[in-house]
């Protein structure tokens, strides 16, 4: 769980929670410029799927629709990455470039395949990136705003809001995770 210098290709989800910190864009750009790996980044939902959280509430909208609905946000937060870092926001990924995900064209893929993604709010960003790891058979590193208490596991992780209620399912089929505080100084 921690948050080193990779070598080999890996999936970066990129928490929404860093994206109104005023050092986002210096902090992202220098600790992606120490990787050495390929990377594909996934964009969290942050502030814009909180608001379809509202939505969702206020209108009795379904959790299906809803989800979607975030899947979009992350989307919108893909291009946002793009317009920071100009790297290009793909459908799919050749393990060899940076790239930035369309996180919905991934989603709508993913429904064809024999374990796809629930479409629940038990899923954020979290599990989707953790899916895209799986699915192209590298790491998934997670940039958030906070540490990740030592010694917790993945289980407890979820139960404490750190991730998901559906990640611990990733880890349990073999994915390798490693968690970086984007936001603590000195961390590359």
């Amino acid at each position: 769980m921690d948050g080193g210098k990779r070598f080999s290709p890996q999936i970066v989800k990129v928490g929404g929670s860093l994206f109104d910190w005023e050092l986002f864009r210096s902090r992202l750009s220098e600790w992606v410029s120490v990787q050495s790996a390929a990377l594909c980044l996934v964009a969290g939902g942050g502030d814009a799927a909180d608001a379809i959280r509202k939505l969702h509430t206020i209108h009795k909208l379904s959790e299906v629709d809803s989800h979607w609905l975030a899947i979009r946000a992350m989307t919108l937060h893909a291009h946002f990455l793009n317009r920071l870092l100009e790297w290009p926001v793909v459908s799919h990924w050749d393990r060899q470039s940076r790239v930035i995900l369309d996180p919905f064209e991934f989603c709508l893929q993913d429904r064809q395949t024999d374990t796809p993604l629930p479409h629940t709010w038990q899923v954020t960003s979290d599990s989707i990136a953790a899916q895209v790891a799986l699915t192209y058979g590298v790491e998934l590193t997670l940039l958030k705003s906070i540490d990740l208490p030592k010694g917790i596991s993945w289980q407890q992780a979820a139960e404490s809001g750190f991730v998901d209620p559906a990640f611990p399912h990733f880890v349990e089929q073999g994915l390798s995770v490693h968690w970086v505080n984007l936001r603590k100084s000195g961390e590359p």
